[in-house]
């Protein structure tokens, strides 16, 4: 027996045994892990939520996450051990906004694990399967008892729709504020403010994206007032605290004995220099923060901006302001751009795909009748002219739905929709071997299905790579490889011919495929990189996964 809270009534509790039910037709039952301990829960202890919201007594806890140990009938067996996160609403499902998704304004009343539903401050929750998440095997199941709400910060940010660029506000600092800021910030606003009353927060703000930060208008406006001060332009400073030393200088020399007057003035002097060297060091320390930024833009890194100092020259933070909303128009055009192409590619690849089936499913199957009426001809009784027609016309049948099958995989492989990219680089290179007569070692990680640009994008470098092996490298040998890791998949082409120039090749885009394997991989934030010398070429290949898959390693000699 385990212990559950109680909540009898605002302010009252109660700790009592628990033991668990077994669960009903469509529940499960689930051996909790971790509850989250929400603002809406003190409410419900304090006696602040709205009356058609809570229901007395009640065990609370709406955010956590746990491990399946039974279901009730209909549901599949399979979840029984399984790491699961699960919902709090419990909506009818054929009301009109059910239909419409909109299932937190189910019209047939609030019911909620937590507030009108037992909760998860027990030893096990029994709850309707159809409101479970699975997680991976290796998930973090106290990681994951914040899912809950993260999963409504999340739906949130894209109900906002910020664009790249734009200026967005995050009002609180409570965990919900700072995976407001962590999710905001991943679509690269040009600022992002963040405001709250805990000055504590402001550097995991920062730590976290934010771009300002600002607390209580009485100690904003006091830093404020700092922060003019101290952003006013270099020479006005140097002129303040010249003419400042001089005049402290000249009240204490007449204030001194003649003999005096020479220590006063060089040591007014020492002073107005020290002060000088230490306002324009500290006036120029933003220039170096510019440049390590330019520098990172330069190696690609669009993502970097320059962090304004709170004390740096006014002009100098100008400029560092202009410079990134400039890298903000960048960005915000470069993901409209990437998008656009992206769209064309995807169009390319379906009309491919369309022609490739109508290769296949009617041109091919046409001339397949064709064939078999010819051979059955051929061997009917026939005489000399007609029968050496006969086999004439069984031959240019025969040739051309070679050609018509070889266009249809060319144009676009049909096994890449239907089995994923594995079995489609391996029938890649079956094909490379059969026409080319070269020796093809093809070594493959099985992984979960990819999403269709990915493995169309792979897919392509290495039907280019092996193509340009065969054209142009005089190879005997093939090489090529697919593995995955927990971050991403990579694709590697390599052959045993004569090499070619990378570099000239791309300067002088002699070579359209290499820009268009680039592209490509470009589209699903994909790098690649060629090296070759006079013993072979290596085309690699990396795109992201969001998840790593079970690896299961096999290599064939095709």
């Amino acid at each position: 027996m385990s212990t559950a809270v109680v909540v009898e009534g605002p302010g009252e509790h109660r700790l009592v045994g628990h033991t668990p039910g077994d669960p009903g037709p469509g529940e499960a039952l689930v051996r909790v892990h971790a509850v989250g301990i929400c603002g809406s829960d003190r409410e419900v202890y304090q006696g602040n939520r709205p009356a058609g919201y809570v229901r007395y007594p009640l065990t609370p806890g709406h955010e956590w996450s746990g491990t399946v140990a039974a279901v009730g009938a209909g549901v599949p067996s399979g979840l029984v051990g399984r790491k699961v996160v699960g919902e709090g609403f419990r909506n009818c499902q054929v009301c009109d906004r059910c239909h419409a998704g909109e299932t937190t304004l189910c019209t047939a009343g609030y019911e909620e694990t937590g507030f009108t539903q037992p909760g998860a401050m027990a030893g096990t929750l029994t709850l309707p399967a159809r409101l479970l998440h699975v997680l991976p095997d290796d998930a973090d199941l106290t990681a994951a008892a914040l899912l809950e709400p993260a999963a409504c910060i999340a739906a949130a940010a894209i109900k906002a729709n910020a664009r790249p660029g734009e200026r967005v506000g995050v009002v609180g600092t409570g965990t919900l504020g700072m995976f407001a800021v962590q999710f905001l910030r991943a679509g690269s606003p040009g600022e992002l403010l963040v405001v709250g009353t805990r000055p504590d927060r402001a550097e995991l703000s920062r730590t976290f994206g934010a771009t300002e930060f600002r607390t209580n208008p009485t100690s904003a406006s006091r830093r404020a007032w700092v922060r003019r001060l101290a952003s006013t332009p270099l020479l006005a400073k140097l002129v303040i605290a010249d003419v400042t030393i001089n005049v402290i200088a000249l009240l204490i020399v007449s204030q001194s004995p003649p003999d005096a007057n020479v220590e006063i003035m060089v040591s007014s002097l020492i002073v107005t220099l020290a002060l000088n060297a230490a306002l324009v060091y500290w006036a120029l320390l933003p220039l170096r923060a510019l440049e390590t930024t330019t520098i990172r833009v330069s190696r690609g890194d669009l993502g970097a901006r320059f962090s304004v100092p709170p004390l740096a020259d006014r002009n100098i933070a100008r400029i560092g302001r202009t410079m990134n909303d400039l890298l903000d128009h960048l960005t915000a055009d470069r993901a409209r751009a990437r998008q656009l192409a992206a769209q064309v590619i995807n169009v390319g690849d379906d009309e491919r795909a369309r022609i490739a089936r109508e290769l296949h499913d009617s041109t091919a199957q046409s001339l397949s009748a064709l064939e078999m009426m010819l051979t059955a001809a051929i061997h009917e009784p026939a005489r000399g002219a007609s029968l050496d027609r006969l086999h004439t016309m069984h031959d240019i049948a025969k040739q051309a739905l070679s050609e018509v099958r070889t266009l249809s995989h060319t144009v676009h492989p049909r096994v890449l929709d239907d089995l994923g990219l594995v079995p489609a680089l391996e029938q890649l290179a079956r094909r490379t071997r059969e026409q080319a007569r070269l020796r093809v070692w093809v070594t493959t990680a099985e992984a979960a299905p990819l999403p269709r640009v990915v493995a169309s994008a792979l897919y392509r470098v290495a039907q280019e790579a092996l193509s340009n092996a065969v054209r142009h490298a005089g190879a005997r040998e093939l090489f090529l490889a697919l593995r995955t890791s927990d971050r991403d998949i990579v694709l590697e082409v390599r052959d045993d011919g004569h090499g070619f120039d990378v570099a000239a090749a791309e300067a002088t885009m002699s070579g359209l495929g290499l820009f268009s394997m680039r592209e490509r991989l470009g589209l699903v934030d994909g790098t690649l990189a060629i090296t070759s010398s006079a013993s072979g070429t290596i085309v690699r290949a990396a795109a992201p996964l969001r998840r790593s898959g079970s690896l299961d390693s096999t290599q064939r000699h095709l």
